[in-house]
């Protein structure tokens, strides 16, 4: 999440124009958690534990498309066409998703097999996340300028360092 905060921070224009910004963030955040390389990267601090109860559990069977929209619609309470435009897919493709993770969601676990109480139980998983460990804005700010400055000070460092090799490289 830290990274998608970061992402807004440096491009600021672009998402300061965007109609959603909040999606913008959240678009971001998902890329980069589900992006391939992230599975090569050593975890910081602790695992977070798997979500807790049958619907955590159903939720890990489903395939990461089918389990946004899912979480989405019943977690967060957005209307289909809402979850269509976040998750850049047709609005056919948002129903077809929802509907196939409700059917799996259904089978694996009987006593959520209702609608209502399939949307119950995604509401108070999403309800029940920890934000204890979501920085602050003041820190992903101070963060990203820190980034930014040690970047910019790189480069001017990289390319005096050529200058200098070039006229030493000249003069002799």
């Amino acid at each position: 999440m830290e990274h998608a905060f970061h992402q807004a921070w440096q491009r600021w224009p672009e998402v300061a124009v965007d109609p959603d910004p909040v999606g913008w963030v959240r678009q971001q955040a998902y890329d980069h958690a589900l992006a391939p390389w992230q599975r090569f990267r050593r975890p910081r601090g602790h695992g977070r534990p798997a979500p807790a109860g049958p619907a955590g559990t159903a939720l890990l069977l489903l395939p990461p498309h089918h389990r946004r929209t899912v979480l989405l619609c019943d977690g967060l309470g957005l209307t289909v066409s809402r979850t269509a435009a976040e998750t850049l897919a047709s609005t056919a493709a948002t129903r077809s998703r929802l509907g196939h993770a409700r059917a799996l969601i259904g089978a694996n676990v009987p006593a959520l097999g209702d609608l209502d109480a399939q949307r119950a139980a995604l509401g108070r998983l999403v309800r029940d996340v920890s934000t204890a460990t979501v920085p602050t804005a003041r820190s992903v700010r101070r963060g990203s300028e820190r980034r930014t400055r040690l970047l910019t000070r790189t480069v001017f460092g990289t390319v005096a360092a050529l200058i200098a090799v070039i006229v030493l490289r000249i003069a002799s």
